[in-house]
């Protein structure tokens, strides 16, 4: 009996040892923070599951909003552009 156990427990530990995969899941969400440098502010951007990367920028020397979008990778490489708002009329 005593021997069986210790196959089943030596099988089990082989089985759970698996490589680590490269997943966005611990990325999955809502973010925000603070930047500094030569402007300072803050951001927000949301996680989809997909990887998709949407969100906004707050400059506090400029006053101005800007957008984020991007793409996170399963590597959690963030590729993202920032960029103004666009003018006009929401209806």
């Amino acid at each position: 009996m005593k021997k069986i156990f210790l196959l089943l427990l030596t099988a089990f530990l082989f089985v759970g040892c698996g490589k680590d995969e490269d997943t966005i899941y611990d990325f999955i969400g809502t973010w925000a923070g603070t930047y500094e440098g030569t402007e300072k502010g803050d951001w927000n951007v949301v996680v989809a599951t997909d990887g998709k990367v949407t969100g906004t920028l707050h400059s506090d020397q400029t006053k101005e909003n800007y957008y984020i979008s991007g793409h996170l990778s399963e590597s959690g490489d963030l590729v993202a552009t920032i960029g103004f708002p666009e003018d006009g009329e929401f209806r």
